[in-house]
This record gives C-alpha cells, structure tokens and sequence, in this order.
C-alpha cells in the first residue's frame, strides 16, 4: 500500500490528480453501507455483487475472512505549481477511502467497517497530517 501511495502523491505533480482503486467505495459511509447490507445475513456473494473483487482478503485467527476494499485519490497542493519553489516544496493531498467486511466460516458478513482519511505527502514522500 505505500507504493500505492507513493504513487499516487507523485503522479499530481505531473498531471495535477490521480486516483486509483474501487470506485464504489469512493465516498461510503458507515450509514450508506448500513443501507446496502445486515450483520449476519449479508453473503459473501452479495457483498461481491455490491463491491467486486476485493483489494485485499487476509484471515483471522479465529478463521474468518476479511476482505478490504479501498479507494484514493491525490490532488496536487497548490505550491506545486509555483515555479522552483514547487520542486522542493511541492506535494499532494490524499483522500482515502476503505471498507472492511468480516465473515464467519459460513461466509455471512459478521461485520463492518469504513475509515476516511486525509493526508499531504510532500515531494521527499514525508507524510506531514495522515488523519
């Protein structure tokens, strides 16, 4: 995933945005996946039909499957474009967008998360606010 970002703080810089990722989780919510799914009922398949593949599926001690699904998209910061200052001092901000669902061995969604978050990354890749 830091390549990932790395990647995408880099690619503004040159074209002014970048995004990557699952677009339909761009701006989730917990309410607005509330909306869509039911702790204990929703199916594997079902969140498949909803989200897609997901980016990352990792397990558990306990056996359950956690599947992630995220989104990012970079803006470059406006002292980018300022002429030699921006090449020292230039960055992007990053908004970040990811949905976890866990299911038990009988492939029913247990439960669910989602996590916004904003950072800058400046040209050296140091994160200066990851939220």
């Amino acid at each position: 995933m830091k390549k990932y970002i790395v990647f995408l703080a880099l690619v503004p810089l040159v074209f002014g945005c970048a995004s990557g990722g699952n677009e339909k989780v761009r701006s989730e919510t917990m309410d607005s996946v509330a909306a869509k799914v039911t702790k204990g009922a929703t199916t594997k398949e079902q969140i498949k039909t909803l989200y897609g593949e997901p980016s990352h599926v990792t397990l558990t001690d306990g056996g359950n499957e956690v599947w992630t699904y995220q989104y990012a998209h970079a803006t470059a910061t406006a002292v980018s474009y300022v002429p030699i200052v921006g090449i020292f001092a230039g960055g992007s901000d990053i908004n970040k967008n990811e949905v976890v669902f866990i299911f038990d061995k009988n492939n029913i969604m247990q439960n669910y998360t989602v996590h916004s978050s904003q950072s800058t990354v400046h040209r050296g890749g140091k994160d200066l606010n990851d939220n």
